[in-house]
């Protein structure tokens, strides 16, 4: 005879002994779904219990819960304790590092533009925060910068690299409506000049007035965003990183906001080297949780890091 759970005795020889086994477990599972149920309702579910007890019973927190748990139980976002937000998925859109500005060749990083990509992360590392999915644009200092990054916060993912992250030629954008040849912006005045006729371009360029070599038209700019940000949603990941320029990361923003065009140029000139862009997302839609911010030079020794170009 053996005595189960319930305080009542079994014949054993009339029972098979797998029998016994499965039912044993299968109460044993059933206690753990009640205690998790009851420490889903006492502590929160933050509780680090909760991580478990998602894995194993997602139908106590919905599909999402269960999809993600494995991918929560690894995250620890900037503001947000871990399991906080547990059907949303974080991402997180970078802009590179300090490049060349005024150079023979803008694509390169600057040692400040490498500095400030390390220092992130650092940060990203200091935060014990990891990526399911890296997504870069084409660029050199998009792959610089993800260097960088991975060196800072000892990562060794192989990033998907996606056209539609590249930003936009501001040589070709200007010269589509400015034919005068333009010097190198190497002055205060001539860097105000670059910009002001930029500005000007981009203008022209989102309003279809006029068609910049070697450049897609603009609807056709915005769809390849939009695709990377499509791709991200379809990825079932907890935390995504998007390493690009100010041109698509705006262009992101201003998707989702329904900016017009000027304002998403604003937007664009706002964004910072390295600064973060944040959206949480499920397989539906995504939502802007911040914009251009920069965690890992919040300290006044790094004041003089904080750069546009």
């Amino acid at each position: 005879m053996v005595a189960g759970l319930d305080g009542l005795t079994y014949d054993v020889p009339k029972i098979s002994a797998k029998f016994v086994a499965v039912w044993h477990y299968n109460l044993a599972k059933s206690i753990a779904h009640v205690a998790c149920g009851v420490w889903r309702v006492a502590s929160g579910e933050s509780a680090p219990e909760i991580l478990v007890c998602a894995y194993y019973f997602p139908s106590l927190f919905g599909n999402c819960r269960g999809r993600r748990s494995a991918a929560v139980a690894r995250r620890t976002t900037f503001n947000a304790p871990v399991g906080s937000n547990p059907c949303m998925g974080n991402l997180y859109l970078v802009r590179h590092g300090q490049a060349s500005f005024g150079q023979a060749d803008y694509d390169n990083l600057s040692d400040l533009g490498r500095r400030q990509s390390l220092r992130l992360g650092q940060y990203f590392k200091l935060r014990h925060l990891d990526f399911d999915l890296v997504i870069m644009g084409r660029l050199r200092r998009h792959a610089q910068t993800w260097e960088a990054i991975a060196e800072g916060a000892g990562l060794s993912h192989t990033p998907v690299v996606w056209a539609g992250l590249d930003e936009y030629d501001s040589e070709a954008v200007v010269k589509a409506f400015h034919s005068e040849p333009l010097g190198k912006p190497n002055t205060p005045e001539l860097y105000r000049q670059h910009f002001r006729l930029l500005r000007d371009g981009l203008k022209q360029w989102m309003h279809g007035e006029t068609s910049p070599i070697g450049m897609p038209d603009y609807p056709s700019f915005v769809q390849g965003v939009v695709g990377a940000l499509d791709h991200v949603r379809a990825s079932n990941g907890s935390n995504v990183l998007i390493v690009s320029s100010g041109g698509p990361i705006s262009t992101a923003v201003g998707h989702l906001l329904g900016t017009s065009a000027e304002t998403t140029i604003e937007l664009n000139y706002r964004i910072r080297n390295t600064s973060i862009t944040e959206f949480s997302f499920n397989p539906k839609r995504h939502v802007l949780l911040s914009f251009n911010h920069l965690p890992h030079l919040d300290d006044p020794v790094y004041a003089d890091w904080q750069t546009y170009a």
